[in-house]
């Protein structure tokens, strides 16, 4: 991942969007105090969600994971593996948000990542986290020992990822 990063993240500070090596240290310092304490990962990239550059809001990307915080919210840490779907949308006031589907132990849930102060990384990041949904089936199947074990484990990580009515489209199929 962390060639993917810096593949498709630029590294542009008027879009708040850092890539190492070229990472200002007082910000990921600023980031890790903020909401990043507990991120025990290399820092790849950083985006910095403040208007002012103080990335007290923002992401920090990780070779496996990432953790974000929105302005006054709780951070989020995802493993990049636990990535389902990715979506955006326009906010009330005009702003842009990241809608990020997210599978942890047999449980989705929705999580948000706010780029209302700096609307013009979303696609950016958009970019990135889908192609590392793409990339990230791949290695997991082309990377095992026994490959029809990593196949049928990835059958079952996309059937866990069906929704009620795709699951019974696909029983449907199945019964003889």
């Amino acid at each position: 991942m962390e060639a993917l990063l810096q593949e498709l993240l630029p590294h542009a500070p008027h879009l708040g969007l850092y890539v190492a090596p070229a990472i200002p240290e007082g910000l990921e310092r600023a980031a890790r105090k903020s909401y990043g304490d507990g991120f025990g990962e290399k820092v790849v990239a950083l985006y910095d969600a403040t208007r002012f550059g103080s990335a007290k809001s923002g992401a920090l990307f990780g070779p496996r994971q990432f953790i974000f915080q929105n302005l006054v919210e709780t951070p989020q840490q995802v493993a990049y593996a636990d990535l389902i779907r990715i979506g955006s949308e326009k906010t009330l006031l005009g702003g842009r948000k990241l809608k990020l589907s997210v599978n942890r132990a047999r449980a989705t849930f929705e999580l948000e990542m706010d780029f209302s102060a700096r609307a013009d990384a979303l696609p950016y990041v958009q970019r990135f986290l889908e192609t590392a949904i793409a990339r990230g089936s791949d290695l997991e199947v082309m990377g095992s020992a026994d490959p029809l074990d990593e196949a049928i484990a990835a059958l079952e990580r996309a059937a866990e990822r069906l929704t009620d009515e795709q699951r019974t489209r696909l029983e449907k199929l199945l019964r003889p």
